[in-house]
């Protein structure tokens, strides 16, 4: 398998909302900017409610 064919089936794999990959790298970056002590935005924050409430 080529580079650029593992570069498209990640690309696809990202891009399907049903696998939840893009959730997970969203949770990533809040998680890395609290660590660094930025402030989150609404849209950051209702995430963590989010994920909180589906646990």
């Amino acid at each position: 398998m080529s580079i650029l064919n593992s570069i498209r089936n990640l690309q696809d794999y990202a891009d399907n909302p049903k696998n939840g990959y893009m959730d997970n790298v969203f949770l990533d970056i809040i998680q890395q900017k609290k660590r660094l002590g930025k402030s989150l935005s609404q849209e950051e924050q209702n995430f963590l409610e989010q994920k909180k409430q589906r646990c």
